[in-house]
């Protein structure tokens, strides 16, 4: 998790600095004023600030509807079944490594879920507050973290989506065990006695 962070962090002062080396390196034009200062606060500011604020309200008021659908993948016995066979391949092909724990994988994902949230909100008060300031600087810190705010988003989406492809070959899986009758479905009542 602290990995994730310092690699969130890093590439929020990487997104930055390319930001301001970007506005800066274009220059100004015959009035004098930086070209990308003009059209960030005359075309970008005003999608970037709603944009990043409905997704983070967004994803806020759907995180737990999002970590609870996903924790039923890792609740399911067949998952676990396959966890630790994976887990245990992992130790005899490098006995040095550390095995983690079941749920980090699921705790990860929602500190990238909410780091989500909190840079979507920062990177929209940041459009009305820094935003103004027309300064090369001001604007590429802006854009960095309009950046960085799109790229967490397009990596969540790319998570949940994985988790989601397998929740639905899990489900497959079960409803074709039921099928050929190698399972007993676990809902199901027991049967009548006579």
């Amino acid at each position: 998790m602290r990995a994730f962070l310092w690699i969130l962090l890093f590439s929020l002062a990487l997104a930055c600095g390319l930001c301001i080396w970007f506005v800066i390196s274009r220059g100004t034009d015959a009035n004098g004023d930086w070209v990308w200062v003009v059209l960030y606060q005359s075309a970008l500011r005003a999608p970037l600030f709603t944009g990043c604020l409905t997704v983070g309200s967004f994803l806020l008021t759907l995180k737990a509807t999002i970590i609870m659908r996903i924790k039923e993948i890792y609740d399911d016995p067949d998952y676990e079944t396959s966890w630790e066979v994976y887990q245990e391949q992992r130790k005899n092909e490098a006995p040095g490594c550390a095995i983690p724990g079941y749920y980090d994988s699921f705790k990860n994902l929602g500190v990238a879920l909410m780091a989500n949230v909190v840079l979507a909100l920062v990177t929209s008060v940041l459009q009305l507050t820094l935003g103004f300031v027309s300064n090369p600087w001001a604007v590429g810190f802006c854009l960095g973290f309009g950046a960085t705010t799109i790229c967490l988003l397009i990596f969540l989406w790319w998570q949940i989506t994985c988790n989601l492809m397998k929740w639905f070959e899990g489900l497959e899986a079960k409803r074709n065990r039921l099928k050929r009758g190698t399972v007993s479905p676990a809902s199901s009542p027991p049967p009548a006695q006579p």
